[in-house]
């Protein structure tokens, strides 16, 4: 009887008849005690936790263990062989990130057993050499010996913290002496080690710190954008005045009809009219907003001049041009604009055309003798020292007859 195949994490069940959980089977069609009870658990009480760094999504049940009149949140956590859980992962579920301490191997290949330790301090250090933040989840220990040094003049606390985080690419790039503010402290790197997946790290209270860093963003943006163009902002945080190179920026528009934002800020100025770009640091909860206004773009004015004189000349004669500008209304003569005159001559009657007697606004065009030019056109130009004006005329050279 063929039988229909269930894949999960990677793992192929089959169905056969008779049989209400298909999980019952195994790759071998044996019963197997085991798979039948955890799956029924999973498909019964099963959950989903996501990987803090990745998002990948592992699925996994429950068990929390006896954490009475202790401020450690523990759970327990089964899930099966070969879904990407492992010691040193941290998952999150409902807002909270675990700090998954061991993998039990159990004597079958259906699924592993771990504890978990809530990793609700986030230390957070800035690396002066990569300009980059670095920041883990951890779990920590109680503090211990952190009792007030008394004098006559003032009294101090110190003492020392141990934590734990998993080993990965960020808990790699802890250094000692780092310096980070956690539970109320400041607190200073003594140590960093890593064994069996977990990054285990010794900090010391710096005692009597104040230090209050400063976290500001800056975004340079213009006061005025032209409808239908495209700008990317540049977002430059900072702590103490010292460039972060790795922040998470969140960018928003105020007026999506206005000006569109993409994620990397990338703005797209649609309409005129006045909008914001708001952004966002997500680390520290930091935000500014630029604003400007889009406006249309300028209709460039119109610069109109003209060439009269005839269309024709006869071979062996001259004829007189004259170069007429206008004012940007198009109308009004602008008698203060020198005309500058060229020809376009095909090359075979290039030495019978010349241009002689430019005097003000005028220029003479003669043509030689002869009746190898004639039939032939060439053109006039009429510009200015701008550029701006432009004005051609097509000549054609006839016969004296």
């Amino acid at each position: 009887m063929a039988m229909a195949n269930v894949t999960i994490n990677g793992i192929t069940f089959y169905n056969g008849s008779g049989y209400e959980n298909p999980y019952y089977l195994t790759d071998h069609s044996l019963y197997s005690v085991p798979e039948a009870q955890f799956y029924d658990y999973l498909q019964r009480e099963g959950t989903t936790v996501k990987n803090y760094w990745t998002g990948q999504e592992y699925r996994c049940f429950f068990r929390r263990n006896k954490d009475t009149n202790q401020t450690n949140d523990n759970v327990s956590l089964f899930y099966p062989v070969g879904n990407g859980i492992r010691p040193g992962s941290i998952i999150t579920h409902y807002g909270k990130a675990y700090l998954i301490l061991n993998q039990e191997s159990l004597e079958n290949r259906v699924y592993h057993r771990s504890d978990g330790l809530n990793a609700d301090v986030l230390l957070t250090t800035y690396d002066e050499t990569s300009t980059n933040e670095i920041s883990v989840p951890c779990f920590a220990y109680d503090l211990t010996g952190t009792v007030p040094d008394k004098s006559d003049i003032m009294s101090v606390i110190g003492g020392n913290v141990e934590l734990m985080t998993g080993d990965n690419e960020e808990s790699r790039k802890l250094k000692v002496n780092q310096e980070f503010n956690a539970m109320g402290s400041w607190h200073s790197i003594v140590s960093v080690n890593f064994k069996s997946g977990i990054c285990r790290i010794e900090a010391s209270i710096i005692q009597g710190s104040s230090h209050n860093p400063v976290f500001a963003l800056k975004v340079d943006a213009e006061g005025t954008y032209l409808q239908g163009s495209t700008v990317k902002l540049r977002a430059e945080p900072t702590i103490d005045e010292k460039p972060v190179g790795n922040p998470t920026i969140i960018w928003s528009s105020l007026n999506p009809e206005i000006a569109e934002v993409t994620d990397d800020g990338t703005v797209s100025f649609i309409e005129t009219g006045t909008c914001g770009i708001k952004c966002y640091w997500k680390e520290h909860n930091v935000t500014t907003t630029v604003y400007f206004e889009v406006i249309a773009e300028p209709t460039a004015p119109e610069y109109i001049c003209e060439i009269s004189g005839s269309d024709t000349i006869r071979s062996g004669k001259s004829s007189v041009y004259t170069a007429i500008f206008y004012q940007n209304d198009g109308v009004t003569e602008d008698s203060s604009i020198t005309p500058l005159w060229s020809l376009e001559v095909p090359n075979e009657i290039k030495n019978m055309v010349t241009m002689s007697k430019q005097i003000g606004n005028t220029v003479t065009i003669s043509i030689s003798n002869g009746s190898a030019a004639l039939g032939h056109s060439f053109g006039l130009n009429l510009t200015d020292s701008t550029g701006q004006y432009h004005s051609i005329k097509t000549i054609k050279i006839t016969s004296l007859f």
